[in-house]
């Protein structure tokens, strides 16, 4: 997902397409070496996905201003586990 600099917060819809299977569902940000970014929340940070639901996640930069004149990555991690 591209992160807009100049915005708070961006969103991104995951959808389990699943029609049996639930899935516990962990989000975090990381950088490039692996290690938690603070620089972002991810809401809501665990929960339940029910077969057939989507859920909106929720990215806010909670730290300082991104730079303006290049880019900055950050690997955002989805787990699941099913059978919940």
């Amino acid at each position: 997902m591209i992160y807009p600099a100049d915005q708070k917060e961006a969103s991104i819809s995951v959808r389990n397409t699943s029609d049996t299977s639930r899935f516990l569902v962990q989000s975090r940000a990381e950088d490039r070496n692996g290690k938690k970014a603070d620089d972002f929340i991810i809401t809501p940070p665990l929960y339940v996905s029910n077969p057939g639901s989507e859920n909106t996640l929720r990215l806010m930069n909670a730290g300082p201003a991104l730079p303006s004149d290049r880019e900055t990555l950050f690997i955002s991690l989805g787990q699941s586990h099913s059978g919940c």
